[in-house]
């Protein structure tokens, strides 16, 4: 707010976002806090006249960052540089004077927001709020000591403990935030979560969503590292088409904390790489292959046998004795008609001396398709050319 009252015009929005943050993160818990409970009715009645907007949307609308990353946008707009920034983040810190940070010892049982700016080879800062963590951490831990976890137990406690922060041992300064899928970059994409059981391990695994890891330094889409429990016990951090197992089991998550890289990392369809020879030969003889044979080899028997009936009721309708008569009877008539033709061409010509010309155009022929006479025209044209009238006239006599 000291900042605030410096510079209003340039951070009255950062200061309206940093409220509307800080409230919400206070009612999102069962035993949450709601403004009036924290704050005195004067200071409220105050920051509601120059602020009304986070006290009417806190409890029905998402903020869109944490606290402190807000105060650090302000803090590179107002001091520029990151040393300053830094030399300004320690000096809060210390005027605020916060209980133990979430990563060191502090009282087990107590409900605080704590600000830690990370002061080590990273940097980074980190807001963090936590509640109930040992009680949450501890529960988690008694599914994690069971011989065998099944997968609904799991679901159902992430349920539970939705939103609630556990730190890790490691890497330094990370906690993880447990949530669903829906909790994620990932949410409603329940093709994401096939491809993590389908196309990354060598075998399918079933899986579930057990938290992310916010703001993780690292290729993942929105810096949100997204952890995954698996059938097996294993746990698996997915960060872009990576799939990096960074526990054994639960246990060794919560108490060693996390590696990464991982142990061992699965790259989106390595699982569906060329097999070696042998592993070929082996999986030729799997029984799977082996009835996949036995149906294709039934297919080609049953089309053979379809392919050749087919053919022989084609080579049957050939030689039909019908079949053949009707043929012989079209060859006839084709015969016949082009014999009439010809013998129609030579009875429409006569001789003219040594020329031979067309039949003059009264010429009655017979049509050779019915019984009936017909008045055929043949034009009066020979081969030479057009007939003078007198020509015409021998002709006709």
């Amino acid at each position: 707010m000291e900042e605030y009252k410096k510079e209003q015009n340039m951070f009255k929005a950062h200061v309206n976002e940093i409220l509307h943050s800080i409230f919400f993160l206070g009612v999102i818990y069962s035993d949450g806090l709601t403004p009036d409970k924290f704050l005195s009715a004067e200071v409220a009645e105050s920051l509601r006249q120059e602020f009304p907007e986070p006290f009417d949307r806190f409890n029905s609308h998402l903020p869109k960052r944490t606290p402190f990353s807000i105060l650090l946008d302000m803090m590179v707009r107002k001091y520029e540089t990151e040393d300053n920034v830094m030399k300004e983040l320690r000096d809060l810190l210390k005027r605020l004077k916060f209980p133990h940070p979430y990563n060191k010892p502090g009282n087990k049982t107590q409900h605080i927001y704590t600000l830690e700016s990370t002061q080590s080879d990273y940097p980074l800062t980190q807001v963090c709020f936590t509640f109930s963590r040992n009680t949450v951490r501890k529960n988690f831990l008694s599914l994690a000591e069971k011989d065998a976890v099944e997968l609904s137990e799991i679901t159902d406690f992430v349920k539970q403990n939705c939103n609630s922060l556990i730190p890790l041992e490691k890497p330094k300064n990370t906690a993880f935030r447990i949530c669903g899928q829906d909790g994620t970059v990932y949410t409603g994409n329940e093709e994401q979560l096939e491809a993590w059981k389908d196309f990354y391990l060598p075998e399918r695994m079933e899986m579930e969503v057990i938290g992310a890891i916010d703001y993780f330094p690292c290729d993942a889409f929105g810096l949100q590292l997204v952890l995954l429990f698996c059938e097996d016990g294993k746990i698996y951090a997915y960060e872009d088409e990576v799939l990096h197992l960074v526990a054994m089991n639960l246990g060794d998550l919560l108490q060693s904390g996390m590696v990464f890289p991982g142990i061992e990392t699965f790259k989106l369809g390595e699982c569906f790489e060329e097999p070696t020879e042998e592993e070929y030969s082996e999986m030729m003889e799997s029984e799977e292959i082996k009835a996949i044979r036995e149906s294709h080899q039934t297919f080609r028997e049953t089309m053979e046998l379809e392919l050749l009936n087919t053919l022989n009721e084609i080579k049957q309708s050939r030689n039909d004795p019908l079949d053949v008569q009707k043929q012989k009877d079209s060859k006839d008539i084709t015969s016949s008609t082009e014999k009439r033709v010809q013998e129609i061409k030579i009875s429409c010509k006569g001789n003219v001396g040594n020329e031979t010309v067309p039949r003059p155009c009264n010429a009655v022929t017979k049509w050779p398709f019915s019984n009936q006479d017909v008045m055929r025209f043949i034009p009066f044209k020979s081969e030479g050319g057009s007939h003078t009238l007198k020509n015409r006239r021998q002709i006709a006599l």
